[in-house]
C-alpha cells in the first residue's frame, strides 16, 4: 500500500515538473556582463568594453559620412541608428532569442527596415583582418536607403549596389570579376537579383560587382540627384520600377540593355586570360573566336538600335532586343 502511495506520489510531481516545463518562460539569453554602449551624433554603439578603440576608430569620421548620405538620398535624418559591435555575428541574434539570418560569410550585416547595424570586430572567414570603418560605412548605406525608401521594397541590385558605391569599396579584383562576366558572357540579368542573390560564390562575386557598376552608370547618365528622385517617389508610394521610370524616362530593363551592350563592347580580353585556366592554347583560342563572334554581334544590335533611335534620346524595342533569359 505504501509502495503504491509513493508511486502515485511520483506521478503527480513528475506530472507538475512537465506542466512548469511546458509552460513556463523561457530563460533569457544572457548578454556578456562587459557589455557598453554611448550614443553620438544619433548613433548607439553597443559593445563589449575591450572592444573601445575599435568603436573609437569607427567613429572619427561618422559625422560626415552620414550627411553625405542624407545628402545624396535625400534623407532629413538618418538617427537614430543601432550598431552592435560583436566578436561572432551570430551572438547578436542569441542574446535576442531571434533566428540567425546572417549568412556565414557576413562580416557586417543591416537589419532590413530595422535602423540597426552589426559589425564583426575579428577576421573575416578569409582570416583578414575586418575593415571597421569600410564595413559600418557599407551597412549605413543601406539604412540610409530603407530610409529614403520610406521602408518600401527595394530591389537587392539597388540596395549592394549602392553600398560599395558609397563605401568606396571597387576594386581591382571586382573589376577583373566584371570584366571577365561580361566578357563570357555570364552577366547575370538584373530582374534575377532584385529578390536575392545567388548562393554560389562565384555567382554572388559578379552580382555584387555589377550591381555597382550599373548603380555606378546610373548616376553618372542621369546625375547626381538621381537616387534622391527616384526614392522619394518610392517613399511617396510607386514601385520601384515605376519611380525609375518616371525619373529617367526609361525602364530599367532598357538602361540595362545599353549598360550590358557598352560593358561588352568596352572590356578588355586581356582581363579575361589572365585567367590561367583559359591560358591552355587550345581553350585560349576556342575562346577568342568566341570573344569575338559576341563582340561582332554586340556591333551589330547597337548599330540596328542606333537606326531605331526617333532624335528624342536613346530608344529600345524590348521585343526586339530581348536581355539574357527573355523570349
Amino acid at each position: 500500500m505504501d509502495i503504491k502511495l509513493a508511486m502515485n506520489a511520483l506521478k503527480t510531481i513528475l506530472a507538475a515538473l512537465l506542466i512548469t516545463l511546458l509552460f513556463a518562460a523561457p530563460l533569457q539569453a544572457k548578454m556578456p556582463d562587459n557589455l557598453t554602449s554611448m550614443t553620438e551624433a544619433g548613433i548607439t554603439y553597443h559593445y563589449p568594453k575591450p572592444f573601445q578603440p575599435a568603436v573609437d576608430k569607427m567613429r572619427a569620421d561618422l559625422t560626415d559620412d552620414i550627411q553625405k548620405l542624407q545628402k545624396n538620398l535625400g534623407v532629413p535624418n538618418l538617427a537614430p541608428v543601432d550598431v552592435w559591435v560583436v566578436k561572432r555575428i551570430p551572438d547578436y541574434f542569441t542574446w535576442h532569442e531571434i533566428p540567425n539570418r546572417a549568412p556565414e560569410w557576413a562580416v557586417g550585416l543591416s537589419l532590413s527596415n530595422q535602423k540597426t547595424v552589426l559589425i564583426l570586430n575579428g577576421a573575416g572567414k578569409g582570416g583578414a583582418p575586418v575593415d571597421l570603418v569600410d564595413t559600418l560605412q557599407h551597412e549605413l548605406a543601406h539604412v540610409a536607403v530603407d530610409v529614403a525608401a520610406g521602408y518600401k521594397r527595394m530591389p537587392r541590385w539597388f540596395h549592394e549596389g549602392y553600398a560599395i558605391k558609397h563605401a568606396e569599396e571597387w576594386d581591382a579584383e571586382r573589376s577583373d570579376v566584371l570584366s571577365k562576366g561580361a566578357a563570357m558572357g555570364t552577366l547575370q540579368p538584373f530582374a534575377d537579383l532584385t529578390n536575392s542573390f545567388p548562393p554560389h560564390q562565384q555567382s554572388v562575386s559578379l552580382a555584387y560587382a555589377q550591381s555597382y557598376h550599373f548603380v555606378n552608370h546610373i548616376q553618372k547618365e542621369f546625375g547626381d540627384e538621381i537616387f534622391a528622385e527616384i526614392l522619394a517617389d518610392v517613399r511617396r508610394g510607386k514601385s520601384f520600377d515605376t519611380a525609375f521610370k518616371h525619373q529617367t524616362g526609361h525602364s530599367v530593363a532598357v538602361v540595362e540593355a545599353k549598360w550590358k551592350s557598352g560593358l561588352e563592347s568596352n572590356v578588355s580580353i586581356w582581363a579575361v586570360f589572365a585567367d590561367e585556366m583559359i591560358l591552355f592554347f587550345g581553350a585560349s583560342l576556342l575562346f577568342l573566336v568566341a570573344f569575338g563572334v559576341r563582340r561582332h554581334r554586340t556591333s551589330k544590335k547597337l548599330a540596328s538600335m542606333a537606326m531605331d533611335e526617333a532624335g528624342d534620346g536613346w530608344d529600345y524595342d524590348e521585343s526586339r532586343y530581348p536581355l539574357p533569359g527573355e523570349n
